[in-house]
């Protein structure tokens, strides 16, 4: 089977999706499927690579049994119709769902809608993260029959010997550093509840954020520190989170967070906003230590000393992970759905 996966991105660089796809792909390799990915390496403008999606499938589509899209934007209307016309099956998955997502923004005017219908009609299947954003799609008049869901999965390690509580006083955040993500509230916040301990925030990205969120690491005097490390691999980031005892994560909107799958995998205590998207993964004080506002993140963070109650949640997100987020349940889940549509 030959799938050719397409995301607009890079697929090297920090985000969940990217690193998502990638570990997909060597799961799928390994049971023998041929993947292709295009991806936005060379950072081309948009329709430069919106005509190498079209070249790729129009004129090597005697290579590619499936297509697999990584995204809701503009690549997926073009290789969905391309799809269309040469009769190859199209998935699109839908990174994010809520507030801000791209598929909120196209449902609120006219344009979109009509983005929206187009896509709706040349799409095979649309993968959902959580039931919760199957729910909102179907809300947005997408055909329930078209809608499966498939959450992310990361690798799990089948025994964990790396203790953690030699590593308590340090917290991590990974992930874009864009203004959804409010790492700019959670690092102030940070600094001012640990003011007088020494502990250490290993902030992992870059973004448009990065300069802002110097600025206010040396504006508040803290004997906690916030250290940035800016894109790194999935090996890095795996060997800081085994290092933490903590993951936060702050952002308004998510659609399934790899890099919360990933340290709950690695038994940190994932602190984090109230989402919708997370309601049927995450219970409060048992898998997950969960907060409303930033005035409830500082009331969080204030009261971690608790050690039994944080061994408690660690291992149960990762019991968690191990029961419904591993890669491989996932990547059989994939195989399935593929094999149903060729």
């Amino acid at each position: 089977m030959k799938v050719l996966m397409i995301i607009p991105s890079h697929f090297n660089r920090i985000g969940g999706a990217e690193r998502q796809l990638y570990i997909l792909k060597e799961k799928l390799i390994k049971r023998n499927l041929k993947i292709t990915i295009l991806s936005n390496k060379k950072n081309s403008h948009k329709i430069i690579f919106l005509f190498e999606i079209l070249y790729k499938v129009l004129f090597k589509y005697k290579n590619i049994d499936l297509i697999h899209i990584h995204t809701i934007n503009s690549p997926a209307l073009i290789g969905t119709i391309a799809g269309k016309i040469l009769s190859k099956p199209t998935i699109v998955k839908i990174p994010r769902n809520g507030k801000g997502s791209a598929i909120n923004e196209y449902y609120r005017s006219f344009l979109g809608k009509i983005y929206l219908f187009i896509l709706k009609k040349s799409t095979n299947k649309f993968i959902c993260l959580t039931n919760y954003a199957k729910k909102e799609l179907i809300s947005f008049g997408f055909n329930k029959k078209k809608l499966i869901v498939i959450p992310n999965g990361v690798e799990v390690e089948n025994r964990l010997t790396f203790s953690k509580s030699k590593h308590k006083n340090n917290f991590i955040c990974v992930g874009r550093l864009i203004k959804r993500k409010n790492v700019s509230e959670l690092l102030s916040c940070f600094k001012i509840v640990f003011k007088n301990k020494k502990k250490k925030l290993f902030i992992i990205g870059n973004g448009p954020e990065l300069n802002n969120l110097k600025e206010i690491d040396k504006k508040i005097i803290s004997k906690s520190k916030a250290l940035f490390f800016g894109n790194k691999s999935n090996m890095f980031v795996n060997k800081k989170l085994k290092k933490s005892l903590f993951f936060i994560m702050n952002s308004n909107s998510e659609g399934l967070s790899n890099a919360m799958l990933e340290a709950m995998s690695n038994k940190c205590v994932v602190i984090v906003r109230k989402l919708n998207v997370n309601a049927k993964i995450l219970r409060d004080n048992y898998n997950s230590i969960i907060y409303k506002n930033k005035k409830d993140l500082y009331l969080k963070l204030k009261n971690l000393d608790n050690n039994k109650r944080l061994k408690f949640i660690g291992k149960n997100a990762l019991e968690t992970v191990k029961k419904f987020y591993d890669i491989n349940l996932i990547t059989e889940k994939y195989t399935k759905l593929y094999k149903t549509l060729i």
